[in-house]
């Protein structure tokens, strides 16, 4: 009797700490995508006419994933990130979308594995 007592409080245990991890996670998953947004709209090209566009950063977080996006200007992220050619001339892009993907992914598994230790 007393090995099924261990092993329900067992698994009650590990129930609870999944919630806890499930929770931590949803939670830093959410701030890490406004923190990435809040970082685009500083560091954003600000061009002529590309002011909307440093400024319609947001985020969302659908089914456990952020989603990070230019709601405002949503076509020009990936022509300023990369660059274009144009029929009289050539865009260098400037990169700004993917240090920030860079940075808070790996400020999201740090964020986690502190709020862990706590």
């Amino acid at each position: 009797m007393a090995q099924m007592d261990f092993t329900e409080e067992l698994k009650r245990l590990l129930d609870e700490y999944g919630d806890e991890v499930r929770d931590i996670l949803e939670e830093e998953v959410k701030n890490v995508a406004k923190d990435a947004a809040k970082e685009l709209k500083q560091t954003s090209p600000r061009g002529d006419g590309e002011k909307h566009y440093a400024d319609g950063w947001t985020s969302k977080v659908e089914g456990g994933t952020a989603i990070v996006y230019n709601r405002t200007k949503p076509g020009l992220a990936h022509l300023l990130e990369h660059g274009y050619q144009g029929r009289r001339d050539h865009v260098d892009g400037q990169p700004h979308i993917k240090p920030a993907e860079e940075k808070y992914s790996e400020e999201l598994v740090e964020r986690v594995e502190r709020r862990l230790e706590e």
